[in-house]
């Protein structure tokens, strides 16, 4: 479902007053905003991966109707109405068995799946192994984000809530959950390299002659490290591991002379990243030399006072 399906099905659904508001930053009298409470309700459904289920499940607690508006797309929603009435959908029961605790890898992959722009829903179905009538039931009930993967703000806070920049800290392999760094995977690399830290498939790399990889490895090192010195990170001693890299990565480069750097096809990169690092300490020689200047000035300023004084 998109923002569009969701903000006409959001209104057949209670609101519930114990759901995340949306927070002020700016103190602003909740009072003087008109419809702030359909805002609020209307962000907490969008933002909730598992609306369809959320939606019908409060329909048949409160001996709702299904709602009439519903097109083909919804028929999922109508499968999952029905089956909580009593009506067993082998579809909707496989989905539904995805969500306990005993299936969490399951779950861990399909959400990296899911994030991947280059996959459908029969591409899902293969690489998982799983029906795909129960792929179909999953996602549309409990982990709805393919018809929004257009919504970049909206796929980026799934994948990153916190940014990029939770990758530049030192424990952040160690202390992020396996599913985040599985659907970052899928989200960054794709199906390919997902599958192989699942232990369901080869290195895809392993066909790659020992030049091609190693030239592959240096782009993104390089390239990386260049895009964090030109962010703040130049001058950074910790949390900032790729820049270093790219630091001992460069220096070996100029030691070992022109032969070496003329065998690497990534030579501008690293001349942007030396020339970027001269340029950056380069002015902060300029601004220690003026701040000496000044202060000698001034010494002497005094000292001549001084002189004057006894004299």
């Amino acid at each position: 479902m998109n923002a569009a399906r969701v903000h006409q099905l959001a209104w057949f659904k209670p609101v519930n007053p114990r759901a995340p508001c949306l927070q002020n930053d700016l103190n602003l009298n909740r009072v003087l905003i008109p419809g702030i409470e359909d805002v609020e309700h209307y962000l907490s459904c969008y933002k909730n991966l598992r609306f369809g289920w959320d939606l019908v499940s409060d329909l048949v607690q409160n001996g709702e109707p299904f709602p009439s508006i519903v097109d083909s797309d919804d028929n999922w929603l109508w499968r999952a109405y029905l089956y909580l009435q009593g009506y067993y959908d082998p579809s909707i029961a496989g989905a539904i068995s995805i969500t306990l605790a005993s299936n969490r890898r399951t779950r861990d992959l399909l959400h990296a799946l899911f994030v991947d722009k280059g996959t459908d829903m029969a591409t899902v179905a293969k690489m998982s192994n799983i029906p795909i009538g129960i792929v179909f039931a999953y996602e549309k009930l409990f982990y709805n984000i393919m018809d929004r993967r257009t919504d970049t703000k909206f796929l980026a806070e799934i994948v990153y809530p916190d940014t990029r920049l939770v990758e530049l800290f030192e424990p952040y392999m160690k202390e992020e959950a396996f599913g985040n760094l599985l659907q970052r995977m899928g989200f960054n690399s794709g199906t390919n390299e997902l599958m192989y830290f699942m232990g369901q498939a080869d290195n895809p790399f392993d066909l790659l002659h020992g030049h091609e990889s190693a030239n592959r490895l240096e782009a993104l090192i390089m390239s990386q490290g260049y895009l964090y010195a030109r962010s703040g990170f130049a001058n950074q001693r910790s949390n900032a591991q790729m820049l270093h890299r790219s630091q001992a990565l460069l220096t070996a480069a100029k030691q070992a002379g022109s032969d070496t750097e003329e065998q690497s096809a990534f030579q501008a990169v690293g001349s942007a990243l030396y020339d970027e690092f001269s340029r950056i300490k380069r002015a902060e020689a300029e601004h220690r030399i003026l701040e000496g200047r000044e202060i000698n000035k001034n010494r002497s300023k005094i000292i001549d006072a001084e002189v004057a004084v006894n004299d």
